[in-house]
């Protein structure tokens, strides 16, 4: 795992569940000693007429805050390991399960800026669990440590 490319993958929007996400992802991307992508993509044409170009370069201007301040927040919790951003234009779930085929895993949040309220799993999520190239992890809420439980590194896994 170590040799791959992408190291850990974090898909980030700048919602809550993806925070957690990025969180956990660096966490592990330093106990791993590889590198942490913070990944931010924006389906063309979701936010903009493809032929508007007024709207297209607010809509990457508005990718560019988001993937920044996702740096920040991994760049404080990584220190001196290396973080790359990602900022591209494409269906998020196409996105990273192209960026899967590179990585050591992806990290995503339950839930994103754009789900339904009461679902389990966002549909992004869902769809990247299910067709990834990697293992992928599901981050869902804040871990809390509970007094004498020390929990196991991965709590639901699939083949």
């Amino acid at each position: 795992m170590a040799g791959t490319a992408a190291g850990v993958v974090a898909a980030y929007d700048g919602s809550a569940c993806s925070e957690d996400a990025l969180s956990w992802a660096a966490k592990e991307a330093l106990a791993r000693g590889v590198a942490l992508t913070v990944c931010h993509a924006c389906a063309p044409g979701f936010a903009a007429p493809p032929d508007d170009a007024v709207l297209a370069d607010l809509a990457r201007r508005s990718g560019e805050r988001v993937i920044a301040a996702g740096l920040r927040q991994a760049r404080d919790l990584m220190g001196p390991g290396e973080v790359r951003p990602l900022l591209i234009s494409g269906q998020p779930t196409a996105v990273l399960c192209e960026l899967s085929r590179d990585a050591s895993f992806v990290v995503l949040g339950a839930r994103g800026l754009g789900g339904v309220a009461g679902q389990l799993l966002g549909s992004v999520s869902w769809q990247v669990a299910a067709y990834a190239a990697c293992p992928v992890v599901v981050v869902r809420g804040h871990w809390r440590p509970a007094s004498g439980y020390c929990p196991p590194p991965l709590t639901v896994g699939a083949p």
